[in-house]
């Protein structure tokens, strides 16, 4: 049986998806709409509840965005996050599809839990969709299709994150790491595919050609045609050793 080159990813997003939907259970939901041609994230206008825009004051740089599902898809523009962290909460899941957004500043969950020791990451999920973001802060990033997550600091703009490639057309941009720096900080957060990521067996990482930045690409996984006319041919070359 023939099984096709995607069904891993497809896979291996379906787990992912499932355990989003055990683990990260919120009650509410805000869609992006662009009512306010703004494309500001923190105004409340941009986004419906399904009864209209979110009540009150919830959507506020450096304040925690608690129990509450973001969803943007298609937007018009590219939604940004200015003015200070973007803190989603644990319990809140932000997908991105067919779309670009950016943040000034990081992403991710600042919230201790009650031991005021312990964070939990949240959860990041980009459908043929842009991130970028100076750094990523407490989450599990989920890339499907053709998505890009771009980090802009140095240091370690992958803060207690992991990344999961799920398609050979995701990728990592870093515009101020070099390959040296994601070999030692940030590899070991990074899978592809749900597998461990290794330069050039499942993923490669090149020069973005600034000499400051490096750019982290899935290696695509062969067709099943290709791997048959690939045994053919090392078969004929040793049916021809033979005579």
């Amino acid at each position: 049986m023939l099984i096709p080159k995607n069904f891993k990813y497809i896979a291996a997003s379906a787990t992912f998806t499932m355990m989003s939907t055990s683990l990260f259970a919120a009650t509410n939901t805000y869609t992006w709409d662009g009512d306010a041609a703004d494309n500001d994230i923190f105004n409340e206008t941009n986004w419906d509840t399904g009864s209209g825009d979110p009540a009150g004051d919830p959507l506020k740089a450096n304040t925690d965005i608690i129990d509450t599902d973001l969803v943007i898809t298609n937007a018009t523009g590219t939604p940004n996050a200015s003015g200070g962290q973007w803190k989603i909460y644990k319990d809140s899941v932000l997908t991105i599809t067919n779309s670009s957004v950016s943040a000034d500043q990081g992403v991710g969950n600042w919230k201790k839990e009650a031991d005021n020791t312990t964070r939990l990451r949240t959860s990041i999920v980009l459908n043929d969709s842009n991130l970028e973001a100076n750094f990523i802060f407490y989450a599990n990033v989920e890339l499907n299709g053709n998505s890009t997550l771009t980090v802009r600091h140095s240091g370690i703009p992958l803060n207690n994150a992991t990344i999961n490639l799920l398609n050979e057309n995701s990728r990592i941009v870093f515009n101020n790491e070099n390959i040296a720096a994601v070999i030692d900080e940030h590899l070991s957060k990074i899978t592809v595919n749900g597998e461990a990521a290794v330069i050039d067996t499942n993923m490669k990482l090149v020069d973005d050609g600034t000499g400051n930045g490096t750019i982290l690409s899935v290696i695509p996984v062969p067709e099943p045609a290709s791997l048959m006319l690939l045994s053919l041919g090392g078969l004929l070359a040793i049916a021809r050793r033979k005579h």
